[in-house]
């Protein structure tokens, strides 16, 4: 909770939901800067540039999450930045997640192929804007489906042309697969 806008999210989110909800926060490290409601959790994850520690740390933070989910139980779980998306969703819960960038100008080969694989088990896909869902439903279409994705500004039939654009692009160069694809 400690100085970026996914961490600022969490913050509002977690001071104006109802008491009625229950609210754990679970951090990678103890840095907090906004006020925040509810029951807080570390994970004790160092940051590091080395790309061993990054797997390993990867690895422990997954594990450790997947006791607390296993403990917690909780209905859904929203997640606001790409590791810890990746990290939800293979946690085994209702993995809900938030997309607040242009995920094919990630410069990270390997954050790319995660999204193409995983993002595809979330729960549900939510874009904080149009261009990032239009980016995500273009290069990503052909792992999610049209129903994982929420655009909050588009109608349904909006979001029913973007997808059959998204999914002609994909299947462009093989006719026979598009042609089995039935969007109705």
């Amino acid at each position: 909770l400690s100085k970026g806008g996914g961490e600022r999210v969490v913050s509002e989110l977690s001071m104006h939901f109802p008491d009625s909800i229950e609210k754990t926060i679970v951090l990678f490290n103890q840095q907090i800067s906004y006020p925040y409601k509810g029951k807080l959790l570390c994970l004790d994850i160092p940051l590091s540039n080395n790309l061993l520690l990054k797997v390993f740390y990867f690895l422990k933070a997954l594990w450790v999450f997947r006791k607390i989910v296993k403990t917690e139980k909780p209905d859904y779980v929203v997640s606001f930045i790409r590791p810890a998306n990746i990290i939800n969703i293979l946690s085994g819960a209702r993995a809900v997640v938030r997309v607040d960038s242009f995920l094919s100008s990630v410069p990270d080969f390997i954050y790319k192929m995660l999204t193409r694989i995983f993002y595809r088990k979330a729960f549900l896909v939510v874009c904080v804007s149009r261009a990032s869902a239009k980016d995500l439903m273009s290069n990503f279409i052909f792992q999610l489906f049209r129903d994982k994705i929420v655009i909050s500004d588009d109608t349904e039939q909006t979001r029913d042309v973007q997808v059959f654009i998204a999914i002609r692009k994909a299947y462009a160069k093989d006719d026979q697969a598009f042609l089995r694809y039935q969007l109705f």
